[in-house]
């Protein structure tokens, strides 16, 4: 048996050592922490240097690029964007960029198909639907044009959203002008000039467009609400006088186009359509509250008008045009008995002569440049006919 002396030897012996190990354990437990802190921060540290340098080299690449695009140089842009990409894949303004270099070098597929997907993530954005509309005009898909355009008007954009509506409703409308739109056009400037404000080139722009539309009224009223802010614009004073000729109001268009003159407008166009509408208003039988006195003379001056462009056609170099044959006869017989006194007493006869004297014009067209007196009357049928 052991003695007791030894036992009790024994169990302080373990004492000891369970209270050594209970002091060297903590303090290598802290040892490991702290390495592994340490490891841990310079893992992170690494990391973040690596993160760091792939981010710069993808905004050096991008900024590159951005340069091509702006220099018009495509292919070295598309390949600036693309390194960029590989630096990061998921960056949204490198992958748009990319899409408009790629639409810059005609590689219209392949731009779609980046747009597309920032479309699936950002369906609102403005850019993104504009370049979409773009894509689809040059494909000549009308349809999708016109949707995409539409987004981009109700899109969000990043600055000025009322501004980068405008325009892009504008260039909406400049491409329905183009393929002919005339009602899709017309309802679109409509649309625009609800929301114009009070910016005089702005409505002026629009009286243009209206006029292209052929919506003479609504150009004419945009044209005066832009002069009512900016009275010094010439253009505005022109466009107002073409407009209210179109409308066959001929003082009106005078007095715009006087005043266009005046204003110091050297567009050869507003002299010309100055001509046309005092033409106009000495010629047109069918203006209102006219005597019948003044009818029969505009009547008896016009056909003489059109006699003149029968004889420049048959003094032409290829001589008059089959087409004109029984209009010349017509007008040779109708010569020998028209007077004042009978286009008084008979008020169809003034029809019957201006229907002839249109269709003269018309014909004539082919043998010689027409005068101003010419296009008065040109005008003048157009307007009775349509109307």
């Amino acid at each position: 048996m052991l003695k007791s002396q030894d036992v009790s030897s024994a169990a302080a012996g373990m004492v000891a050592d369970l209270r050594l190990r209970y002091v060297r354990e903590p303090a290598f437990l802290l040892l490991l922490t702290a390495v592994a802190t340490v490891c841990f921060a310079a893992v992170s540290g690494l990391s973040g240097h690596y993160h760091r340098h792939q981010k710069s080299l993808g905004a050096y690449w991008f900024k590159r690029g951005e340069v091509g695009l702006k220099q018009q140089r495509y292919e070295q842009a598309v390949s600036e964007f693309q390194l960029a990409l590989q630096y990061a894949p998921a960056n949204y303004a490198y992958q748009f960029h990319l899409a408009e270099a790629l639409v810059g070098q005609h590689r219209l597929d392949e731009a779609s198909t980046y747009l597309l997907s920032l479309w699936e993530r950002q369906p609102e954005n403005g850019h993104v639907n504009l370049e979409l509309a773009r894509i689809a005009v040059r494909q000549g898909d009308s349809r999708q044009a016109q949707r995409y355009y539409h987004n981009a008007i109700y899109a969000t954009w990043p600055t000025g959203q009322e501004a980068a509506r405008r325009r892009t409703r504008l260039e909406l409308i400049g491409y329905l002008l183009k393929r002919n739109l005339m009602a899709e056009a017309r309802s679109e400037l409509i649309a625009l000039e609800a929301n114009l404000g009070d910016d005089p080139p702005v409505r002026a722009e629009v009286g243009s467009l209206f006029m292209q539309a052929g919506d003479y009224t609504d150009a004419l009223a945009a044209f005066r609400a832009s002069l009512r802010s900016l009275s010094s614009n010439s253009s505005a004073w022109a466009g107002a006088g073409r407009a209210a000729l179109q409308l066959g109001r001929y003082r009106q268009a005078q007095h715009y186009l006087h005043v266009a003159v005046r204003s110091g407008s050297k567009d050869p166009d507003t002299t010309s359509q100055l001509e046309i509408a005092e033409w106009a208003g000495r010629l047109d039988p069918f203006q209102p509250r006219i005597s019948d006195e003044q009818r029969s003379r505009m009547v008896m001056e016009a056909f003489q008008i059109a006699g003149a462009r029968l004889e420049a056609c048959a003094g032409s170099a290829d001589g008059m045009p089959a087409a004109l044959a029984q209009p010349n006869a017509a007008w040779t017989a109708m010569k020998r008995e028209l007077t004042k006194r009978r286009l008084i007493r008979d008020a169809d006869l003034a029809e019957t002569v201006m229907d002839l004297i249109f269709q003269i014009q018309r014909l004539s067209a082919p043998c010689a440049a027409p005068g101003a007196a010419d296009k008065a009357l040109l005008l003048i049928g157009r307007m009775h006919e349509s109307g």
